[in-house]
C-alpha cells in the first residue's frame, strides 16, 4: 500500500474542482491500494484559503479529509533538514511531514517552490507533480 502525503494545494483542488486530477488522485488512492496522509498544518492551510476564496467549498473539503489519514507534525531537525534544501517556511513543514510520516510520495503542485525537488528521493520521500503521481499510481 502506497503511503501518499498531499501538499495543501492538492487538498484545496480537490475541494474546489470535483472532477479535477486532484480529486482523480483522491479517489484512486482510496480504490484500497493507496493510503492518503496529510498534516494538520497543511489542513490550517487548506481551511484558511478556502474560508477567503472559496467558502462555499468547506463543506467538501471536510467530506475530502475523511479520506485522509492525519499525520503528527515533524520533529524539529525534520523541519530543520528541510528548510535546508530551500524550501520557505510555510513549504518546510510539509515535507519534514511527509518524511516523518514515513510517506512514499509527497504530492504537489506547487512548482515554484518543490520544482527543483520534483523526481527526487529524500529521506525516502519522492517528491512529484500530482500529474505524474497519477501516471505512476496508474
Amino acid at each position: 500500500m502506497t503511503r501518499i502525503f498531499c501538499d495543501a494545494n492538492v487538498v484545496f483542488s480537490a475541494s474546489i474542482t470535483p472532477n479535477g486530477r486532484a480529486a482523480a488522485l483522491i479517489d484512486l488512492a482510496n480504490s484500497g491500494r493507496h493510503r492518503l496522509l496529510v498534516s494538520r498544518h497543511v489542513i490550517g492551510e487548506v481551511r484558511s484559503n478556502l474560508i477567503v476564496r472559496y467558502p462555499g467549498e468547506v463543506e467538501r473539503f471536510q467530506e475530502i479529509l475523511t479520506m485522509f489519514e492525519v499525520v503528527p507534525e515533524s520533529a524539529p531537525a525534520l523541519l530543520r533538514e528541510a528548510q535546508q534544501l530551500g524550501l520557505p517556511p510555510e513549504d518546510a513543514p510539509v515535507l519534514a511531514a511527509a518524511i516523518g510520516c514515513r510517506a512514499e510520495l509527497l504530492v504537489t503542485g506547487d512548482r515554484r517552490h518543490f520544482g527543483d525537488l520534483w523526481g527526487r528521493r529524500i529521506k525516502g520521500v519522492r517528491v512529484m507533480s500530482l500529474k505524474d503521481a497519477l501516471a505512476t499510481l496508474l
